[in-house]
C-alpha cells in the first residue's frame, strides 16, 4: 500500500500539470479564436469606431474590453429651412442643430472568459464567456455622458471542434428624455443561440414582450409607438460573411400602433395585429435570392384591413459585389462630415453599376389587401437582361435592356375612393368615375366583373397596356 502513495502522488501531480498545460494551450487558443471572430464582426460593421481594444489574459482566466463608437452623417445647415417659422432658435446655423452636430452613442463591451478544460463538465469545453454591454449617448452640446445604461448580458461556452452555445437578455429598462417630451419603456429581451464558429453558421431565437414609446412636440401635438409581444426565429448557412449569409428568419409581433394628435387633440390611430413574416436567403454558386413574406391584419383610422400579404423577390444579386456594397452604405453611417458622406457616396454608386451585368430583377409578386370582403391585388417586377456597367451612364440603353411588368386587380369603388384624400367623397367619386372610363377609353383599363384590371408589360424596347403597344424606344439593342 505504501507503494502506492508515491505512484498516486505522480499520478495526480502529471494530471495536474496536465491540466494547467491544457488550460494554457486552450487560455491561447481562446485569446485567438477570440480576436478572429471579433476581427471579421467588426470587418462587417464599418461604421462602428473602435475607441478601445484589450485583451488580458492569465492562467486560468482572461478579461476583453471593447469600446466602440457610433456617430451619426453629419448634415449640412442647407438641409434645414432657414425661413421655417416653427423654429425657436437664433439664426440658420442654430436650425441645423443636431443635424449638424448629432449625438455619439458609445457602447462598452466587457467579457470575462474562463479558460478550460473545466472538471466534471457533461461537454468538454474551450472557454466559457460572461458578457455584458453598456451603452451611453454623448449629445453635441454636452459636457458629459448621459449615464450608462446595461443593454445586454449574455453567458456564452466555446467547445472543441469551433462549436458554441449562448444564452443572452436585455433587461427592462425606462428612459425620459432631459426635457420630458420622449419616454421610452422597453420590456426587455431574453434568447439562446448555437452553431459553429467556422464556418460561420447559427440557429437563434429571441423573444420580447415589446416596447412603448410616447412624445410631444413643440406645438402640442402628441403620438406614441406601440410594439407588443415579438419572437424571431432564425438560422444562417455556412458563410464566410455576416452580411450574405444564407438561411431565414420567421418572426411574429402581436401588435404594432401608431397614435398621434394635433394641438387640438384630434389624431388617428393606425393599427396592425398579428403580424407574421418569413424571410429567406439562399445562394447558387455567386449569386444571391432574398425573398420576403408579411401578412397580417389592422385598421386606419376607422378603416378595418380584414387581412393584408406582401410577397417580394430579389434575385441574381451577386453575393461579393452585394457585400462590397453594403459595407460601403454601412461605411456612410460612421462619416462625420459632409465631404466625408460624399466620398464613400461614389464607392456606393460604383457597386451599384457592378450589380448590372449580372441581370438583377426585383419582383413585388403578390401585395394583396382585403377591406369588407373586398380584395385588391398589385404586382410588380423591374429587371435587366444583357445589361453592363457602362449603361448606368446612359440611361436610354439601360432603359432599352430592362423589362418589366405591372399587374393591377382593384375593386371599381377603391379606384374611385383613391382621390377622397383631402377633398369631398361625393365630388371624388364622381371624379374617380370619370379617370376609370377615361382609361377604358384609352384602352389602359379593363372592368372585369366589378373590378378595374390592368396589365403593363415593357421589353426589348416596347411598352405594352393590356396588350396594346403604346411605344417603342428610339433605340435597338
Amino acid at each position: 500500500m505504501r507503494k502506492l502513495v508515491p505512484v498516486a502522488a505522480g499520478v495526480a501531480v502529471a494530471l495536474g500539470l496536465g491540466w494547467v498545460g491544457a488550460t494554457h494551450w486552450v487560455g491561447q487558443h481562446t485569446e485567438t479564436r477570440y480576436n478572429a471572430e471579433l476581427d471579421r464582426i467588426l470587418a462587417a460593421l464599418p461604421f462602428l469606431a473602435v475607441e478601445e481594444r484589450v485583451y488580458q489574459r492569465n492562467l486560468l482566466q482572461a478579461q476583453a474590453r471593447l469600446v466602440l463608437r457610433l456617430k451619426f452623417p453629419a448634415l449640412p445647415a442647407s438641409t434645414v429651412d432657414p425661413d421655417d417659422e416653427d423654429r425657436d432658435d437664433e439664426g440658420p446655423d442654430a436650425a441645423a442643430g443636431s443635424l449638424a452636430n448629432p449625438p455619439i452613442v458609445r457602447v462598452v463591451i466587457v467579457d470575462r472568459i474562463e479558460h478550460g478544460p473545466f472538471p466534471g463538465a457533461l461537454l468538454p469545453a474551450v472557454a466559457r464567456i460572461r458578457s455584458t454591454v453598456t451603452g451611453s449617448v454623448v449629445a453635441a452640446d454636452a459636457a458629459a455622458p448621459s449615464a450608462e445604461q446595461m443593454l445586454l448580458t449574455a453567458d456564452t461556452r466555446a467547445g472543441f471542434g469551433q462549436r458554441f452555445t449562448s444564452t443572452f437578455a436585455s433587461p427592462a429598462s425606462d428612459w425620459t428624455s432631459d426635457d420630458g417630451d420622449l419616454v421610452l419603456s422597453w420590456a426587455g429581451l431574453t434568447g439562446e443561440s448555437s452553431g459553429l464558429l467556422e464556418p460561420l453558421q447559427s440557429r437563434y431565437t429571441l423573444r420580447s414582450a415589446g416596447l412603448k414609446a410616447a412624445g410631444k412636440s413643440p406645438d402640442g401635438g402628441a403620438g406614441a409607438l406601440i410594439l407588443g409581444a415579438f419572437e424571431v426565429q432564425g438560422n444562417s448557412g455556412p458563410s464566410e460573411s455576416l452580411l450574405i449569409a444564407p438561411g431565414e428568419v420567421r418572426s411574429t409581433i402581436s401588435e404594432i400602433r401608431l397614435k398621434g394628435s394635433g394641438p387640438d387633440g384630434q389624431g388617428q390611430d393606425i393599427v396592425f395585429n398579428d403580424l407574421a413574416m418569413h424571410s429567406t436567403t439562399s445562394r447558387a454558386g455567386d449569386l444571391l435570392e432574398i425573398g420576403n413574406r408579411a401578412s397580417g391584419k389592422g385598421r386606419i383610422g376607422d378603416l378595418k384591413i380584414d387581412g393584408f400579404e406582401l410577397v417580394e423577390r430579389s434575385s441574381r444579386l451577386h453575393a461579393p459585389t452585394l457585400e462590397r456594397l453594403l459595407q460601403s452604405v454601412l461605411s456612410i453611417y460612421g462619416a462625420e462630415s459632409p465631404d466625408e458622406i460624399q466620398a464613400l457616396v461614389q464607392p456606393v454608386l460604383g457597386e451599384m453599376k457592378a450589380l448590372l451585368p449580372h441581370d438583377p430583377e426585383y419582383a413585388m409578386e403578390k401585395l394583396a389587401l382585403t377591406v369588407d370582403g373586398r380584395s385588391g391585388t398589385l404586382a410588380w417586377r423591374f429587371g435587366t437582361k444583357g445589361a453592363t456597367a457602362d449603361m448606368a451612364d446612359n440611361p436610354l440603353a439601360l432603359l432599352a435592356a430592362g423589362n418589366a411588368s405591372i399587374d393591377v386587380r382593384l375593386p371599381r369603388e377603391w379606384v374611385a375612393l383613391l382621390e377622397a384624400v383631402g377633398g369631398e367623397k361625393a365630388a371624388a367619386m364622381a371624379g374617380g368615375q370619370s379617370l376609370i372610363k377615361t382609361g377604358e377609353q384609352l384602352g389602359f383599363i379593363r372592368s372585369e366583373s366589378g373590378y378595374v384590371v390592368s396589365a403593363v408589360r415593357f421589353a426589348d424596347g416596347n411598352l405594352e397596356v393590356n396588350g396594346q403597344r403604346v411605344f417603342t424606344l428610339p433605340v435597338s439593342r
